[in-house]
């Protein structure tokens, strides 16, 4: 079975990554949390969406890549995304409070 994955319906990450931080609130966690999403929206632009994969495994593995692409980009990743995985039939970071931020939905093809 053949898979690829979609941005959300809403647009969500191009919308907040297209904000700009006010100067009042750099260095805080708000701050943080947009770069991250707009790294996050790089990550799955570059490698997740529109791509093929066999199988939910192939897709999985690349999203392990996630942790070593933000990394590159000098930014600390909060915990809250520190990891993106497969969520029933779509991709999402789990916060450690039992909340899920989806990123894109998987779609057969």
């Amino acid at each position: 079975m053949t898979i690829t994955v979609e941005h959300r319906n809403d647009g969500f990450l191009q919308k907040i990554s297209g904000q700009e931080c006010p100067d009042t609130l750099k260095g805080t966690v708000l701050h943080k949390s947009l770069e991250i999403h707009q790294v996050l929206l790089q990550f799955l632009d570059e490698k997740i969406i529109g791509k093929k994969f066999k199988e939910k495994e192939n897709l999985q593995k690349k999203l392990k890549t996630w942790q070593a692409y933000i990394k590159k980009t000098k930014i600390d990743c909060l915990r809250e995304f520190a990891e993106i995985s497969i969520q029933d039939n779509h991709i999402a970071c789990l916060g450690d409070m039992g909340w899920e931020l989806i990123l894109g939905k998987i779609k057969k093809i």
